[in-house]
């Protein structure tokens, strides 16, 4: 078997030799083919949520500026036409409301899209068929969640600043369900970001900058409308999502040191983990963070700075896209989509384009990237990846040594062919 191997890879060896020697064009996926810009007419984009109804239509929150002076704006974009490179792909509604953003959306089953107002306070809802806005504000406080809103099972949940206000709108009732705390003059211990798994709240929890930084994730039952579990994390919570088994939160670093924080929390074992961790050039609060259902991990920061932890690993930083304004990210297929402004796109850190004007960035997800002759799914094609092949050379299926992964050419044998193939893109790395 030692003999057989050695050969195998003395053959594969000598293949990629030639190749090096010899000009041959790599098949692999260009820079360029990754992430695409999609320019939009705003200053600033925020929230991102896919309609119900019609799931090629993007509703987008922003601020423009269609007539000399800044409004709260709603973009109705076309996903489908933007994939065709059809024009006039998405059509702009808008108000002016006067120091307010709309930071977060979500969509009831009657199709009413549904935003906090970040400044003022209070939620909106738009009728996308009547195209009429209703303002919604808590009578007691004056304001309600103006950062995070989920829709779950008829209900608006969303983070204020101590507090969760729940909604009601067909009996048009609020409820505030009080998490933190606030004192005048002094601090706070506030919500921030919130996701569901379809039977839990998880929302995360964190002090001022002026006291001693601590955070925790809360595990909320909406049956019972109570904190099931309180978990502490270190340093104050930020942007937060959630999948089957994981809970991945960012944090907001105490020292301003522009580094990038974010954990995870094993829904399993019950065990707090570091994903990242001290990454450079990253602002200190993790706004926002999703994962996508090839398992890496996407993150956002204030400033508008977004990474993508590829399989979730903490030195796999992919692709970064930066932006002048907090980033929302979601994912269609086999791209994820980043809202932002100033979008300068980059691959690994060389930056590859540079953007004035808000838009969104359609990234293509590294697990739906094929690369020829990367056989151990790490992104580049190596020595590492000869070696595998060497192992399963002149083997067929059925036989011992059988790799279908080294089979390039799915031709159900495992010879020279498979090797050319192989040395085709040897030495090229997506990051």
């Amino acid at each position: 078997m030692k003999t057989k191997m050695m050969v195998a890879i003395f053959l594969v060896s000598t293949v990629l030799l030639a190749l090096t020697l010899t000009a041959i064009t790599p098949s692999h996926a260009d820079t360029e083919d990754l992430i695409q810009y999609v320019p939009l007419d705003t200053n600033w984009t925020y929230a991102l949520e896919f309609d119900k109804a019609e799931s090629d239509i993007l509703w987008v929150t922003a601020i423009v500026d269609p007539e000399g002076g800044q409004c709260d704006g709603l973009l109705k974009v076309n996903y489908t036409k933007i994939l065709l490179g059809e024009p006039d792909y998405y059509t702009l509604y808008y108000r002016y409301l006067g120091f307010v953003v709309f930071w977060d959306i979500a969509i009831d089953n009657e199709g009413n899209l549904w935003m906090t107002r970040f400044g003022f306070g209070g939620l909106t809802k738009f009728n996308p068929t009547t195209e009429e806005w209703t303002d919604y504000t808590h009578s007691e406080t004056g304001h309600i969640g103006q950062t995070n809103i989920i829709y779950k099972d008829g209900l608006l949940y969303s983070t204020g600043f101590w507090h969760l206000e729940i909604y009601d709108p067909v009996a048009d009732t609020f409820e505030q369900i009080q998490l933190g705390y606030f004192e005048l003059d002094a601090h706070w211990y506030a919500p921030f970001g919130m996701c569901e798994d379809g039977q839990y709240l998880w929302i995360t929890m964190g002090d001022d900058m002026n006291c001693n930084p601590r955070g925790s994730l809360l595990k909320f039952d909406t049956v019972t409308k109570t904190v099931v579990e309180n978990i502490t994390i270190p340093y104050r919570g930020a942007g937060v999502c959630c999948d089957e088994n994981n809970v991945y939160f960012g944090l907001r670093d105490p020292e301003w040191s522009g580094n990038l924080f974010i954990g995870n929390y094993s829904k399993i074992d019950g065990i707090v983990r570091w994903i990242y961790t001290d990454v450079p050039n990253l602002a200190w609060n993790v706004w926002y963070t999703n994962v996508d259902t090839y398992g890496n991990v996407w993150m956002c920061d204030m400033v508008g700075q977004c990474a993508c932890a590829v399989n979730g690993l903490p030195d796999a930083i992919g692709i970064k896209v930066f932006g002048g304004s907090q980033n929302a990210i979601i994912q269609k297929g086999d791209k994820m989509i980043v809202a932002g402004n100033g979008i300068s796109i980059t691959k690994g850190f060389s930056a590859m384009e540079d953007i004035d004007d808000g838009g969104l960035a359609l990234i293509q997800i590294p697990q739906t990237i094929e690369i020829t002759g990367d056989i151990n799914h790490d992104f580049s094609v190596n020595a590492k990846d000869a070696i595998v092949l060497g192992v399963a050379f002149s083997s067929k299926e059925g036989d011992p040594s059988w790799n279908p992964e080294a089979d390039i050419n799915n031709d159900t044998w495992v010879n020279a062919k498979d090797a050319l193939l192989l040395g085709t893109n040897f030495g090229y790395s997506l990051f």
